[in-house]
């Protein structure tokens, strides 16, 4: 393929579309730099939310590439006149006049800093208005009137209510029947349900709860697949042996073909010990680290497996078999909520303008709601208390209908703990009903499996498909992973900002059963496909920095046959 098009191919994931001139300085960075078409848009990823999601232009690409090379931030003020910062180091900190350095001041810019106040400490600027506009309807309390101003690129956007991709048969109304569901039940042997102490996990019970996940998936691959007697991945064979162990990467960089390790699980299938894992004879086969793999193939020296087959995919047992005797529909968004320029939630409210209008059962909203990448105006309420008039303002949105209210916290959430699994929101009065990060629940039947984690685009980090034929659609793979490993967060090592608490990830990230609707929200543009027997759905994200995002909606109708991803209907929407 074509650099261009592989280029336009990785930014079409993010729903970014570039002109002819963007393109092309891209193609000319790639061959300056030598850079991947992958490398240049994950660069271009990460430069964005750090940087509070410019637009892609010539000039912006030329600073992400230099800052990135570079390992430095480019200065967000570079496009000002530089001659009004004053920077000092610690040599030259005592020669700076008092006014730059008052208290709760920065000598870089002379801003006061961020600390969190509560409503009772200080009374709130408020923004100049002539009279009552949308956002009197919800504005949180701000010390910053840029934190009530609407966001204009927002307002402005085109394509609202656009199908983005869709699945199954066209509706010609997406209204709910006027019939109430049945209660929200939590699936698994365990439940999440309060708050735990995290941060006190020792070394040892890591590797316990490590070693404990190699050896169920090494069990059920054995199975499966019929596989003879398992040897350790380091034995010395010379004829053809299976062996069973988790994929690794031999340095701190991203996986491929030349560092792969295979690492055994202490007891049966090893000494947790690892070695080298040649691919070079396998095809069409997705790796990633952390993965639980069962492989066949020689050792003739102990340092190197060189496999010749490779057995990757145990899904969960799937559910009991349901016909469903009524309709059941479903929204359902992913924070964040409100713009990267304002806290009036503009997105959320447009949303809730479709739940009143649509009035369907179920609402499904998933985290963050207060995000932390967002939360960049000094408040003068507390978190809770903002969070309090979200609640709030669903609540009004739904009031006198049969919708439920789904809520599900994520590690982003300012008022959430900071650890996956997350515990649910405390309970709250009104339609609510609060889940974790993740959750596995059943409604009349439907199971519906979630997370606000965005794995799919943690995975799409450590992914590598092996050449060969076969399908080429990566977000299907990466989907693939969760239901192939039976988890919510296969992913080890846990990418740097998830903070991962092993002995409740074992008990609670894990897929009991097979979901017939499996929500995955990720950066990716918003999909909806069939993999493995499950409907995946990307809902996307609600608001992309400045401008809006998407949002999805699925229905399940009345059926004479058991429940399957065909007998859905299922569209992914421009807000």
């Amino acid at each position: 393929m074509p650099l261009a098009d592989e280029i336009n191919e990785e930014f079409g994931n993010f729903c970014i579309n570039l002109t002819k001139d963007t393109l092309s300085k891209c193609v000319s960075l790639c061959s300056e730099y030598h850079l991947t078409a992958e490398d240049l848009v994950y660069g271009w990823v990460a430069y964005s939310s750090e940087n509070k999601r410019p637009p892609v232009t010539e000039s912006n690409l030329e600073l992400m590439v230099r800052a990135k090379l570079s390992g430095k931030r480019p200065s967000e003020s570079s496009s000002t006149n530089n001659s009004r910062i004053k920077i000092y180091t610690k040599d030259t900190i005592d020669q700076a006049p008092r006014s730059d350095l008052s208290a709760g001041s920065s000598p870089l810019t002379g801003q006061t800093g961020k600390r969190p106040l509560s409503g009772s400490q200080a009374t709130p600027k408020r923004a100049a208005g002539t009279g009552p506009s949308r956002s009197a309807l919800f504005s949180p309390t701000s010390y910053s009137p840029s934190g009530t101003a609407p966001s204009e690129r927002y307002e402005s956007r085109t394509g609202r209510g656009d199908v983005i991709s869709s699945w199954g048969p066209e509706l010609q109304s997406w209204t709910a029947a006027d019939t109430a569901v049945g209660d929200v039940t939590r699936l698994g042997d365990v439940t999440l349900d309060k708050p735990y102490r995290y941060m006190f996990e020792r070394l040892r019970e890591r590797t316990d709860v490590l070693n404990a996940h190699i050896l169920r998936l090494g069990e059920l691959l054995q199975k499966r697949y019929k596989l003879e007697e398992l040897v350790q991945p380091h034995a010395i064979s010379q004829e053809p042996v299976y062996a069973v162990g988790r994929i690794a990467c031999d340095g701190h960089g991203r996986l491929n073909s030349k560092s792969i390790l295979l690492e055994g699980g202490k007891g049966d299938y090893g000494e947790g010990r690892h070695v080298e894992l040649d691919v070079s004879q396998l095809q069409n086969a997705g790796l990633f680290t952390g993965q639980v793999v069962a492989v066949s193939g020689v050792n003739p020296t102990g340092r190197k497996f060189v496999a010749s087959g490779i057995y990757t995919a145990v899904p969960p047992p799937t559910p009991e078999p349901v016909k469903p005797k009524h309709e059941l529909t479903l929204v359902t968004a992913c924070g964040p909520f409100t713009t990267s320029e304002d806290l009036l939630y503009n997105p959320l409210r447009d949303l809730l303008e479709q739940v009143t209008r649509l009035k369907p059962h179920l609402v499904l909203l998933v985290g963050p709601f207060i995000d932390t990448k967002i939360i960049e105006n000094e408040l003068a309420e507390t978190y809770h208390e903002l969070w309090n008039r979200l609640l709030e303002l669903i609540r009004v949105a739904v009031k006198g209908s049969h919708t439920r209210v789904l809520l599900m916290p994520s590690t982003s959430d300012l008022h959430a703990e900071p650890v996956l699994p997350t515990p649910p929101f405390a309970a709250a009065a009104g339609p609510f009903t609060m889940l974790p990060n993740p959750c596995c629940f059943s409604v009349d039947g439907l199971v519906v499996g979630a997370t606000s984690t965005d794995v799919l685009m943690h995975l799409s980090q450590q992914d590598i498909k092996l050449p060969g034929g076969g399908p080429s659609d990566r977000l299907a793979r990466l989907a693939g992973y969760l239901i192939d490993q039976q988890s919510f967060y296969p992913l080890y090592p846990a990418e740097e900002s998830v903070g991962l608490d092993f002995q409740h990830w074992q008990r609670h990230c894990q897929l009991p059963v097979l979901p017939h609707v499996l929500v995955t929200p990720s950066d990716f543009k918003g999909f909806v496909k069939e993999v493995s027997g499950c409907l995946v759905v990307n809902p996307s994200r609600l608001s992309r920095g400045q401008v809006g995002g998407s949002y999805a909606r699925l229905r399940m109708p009345p059926s004479e046959r058991d429940l399957a991803p065909e007998v859905f209907s299922a569209q992914v929407l421009k807000i």
